[in-house]
């Protein structure tokens, strides 16, 4: 079982050992908290990171309408996985990463979207690599970006996109 809560505030108390005490946001997430710890039993693993909204599913689901409508207008026509691959190299975040030869394969299987990248100073013990975040684990900042390309490149292409005030309240939506 898991459960995620929103909190706002914390605080650290030393007595009768050490305690992380977490106040919620607001009383939803106390009542998520509650039931979590009435049905808690065991040792249980927690992760703290800092608050982020999520993207909207339109957002996602808009960036793969006009993948797709580039992906049909191209002659010949590529697959949208293409396309998208082609907008994550144009607008996507990216990186590069040295990695030991003992570890490429491995490292390779874990990014999904990763190349060879060209050696910075020559090495018989490692590689380096160049790898693409997929767009299902961008904040709405980077998804705002990669949409913006990709819209960018649909309009060059005479594809229609939605109007400027759509885009702009989609945009809004995600913050």
């Amino acid at each position: 079982m898991s459960t995620t809560i929103k909190f706002n505030k914390v605080k650290i108390l030393l007595e009768d050992g050490c305690w992380l005490c977490l106040r919620p946001s607001d009383m939803t997430e106390l009542g998520k908290a509650k039931v979590f710890c009435n049905d808690q039993k065991g040792e249980y693993d927690a992760e703290i990171k800092q608050h982020r909204e999520k993207r909207s599913l339109d957002a996602n689901a808009y960036a793969w309408v006009i993948i797709t409508k580039i992906a049909d207008s191209m002659r010949p026509p590529l697959s949208k996985d293409d396309v998208y691959l082609m907008m994550l190299k144009r607008y996507g975040q990216t990186g590069v990463v040295k990695i030991l030869n003992e570890d490429a394969e491995r490292f390779k299987r874990q990014f999904k979207y990763v190349e060879e990248h060209e050696k910075l100073v020559p090495e018989d013990k490692a590689q380096y690599f160049r790898f693409w975040v997929g767009s299902s684990n961008y904040n709405t900042a980077e998804m705002s970006i990669f949409i913006d390309g990709i819209v960018n490149e649909a309009e060059e292409m005479g594809i229609g996109t939605i109007t400027p005030d759509e885009l702009e309240r989609m945009k809004t939506d995600w913050k």
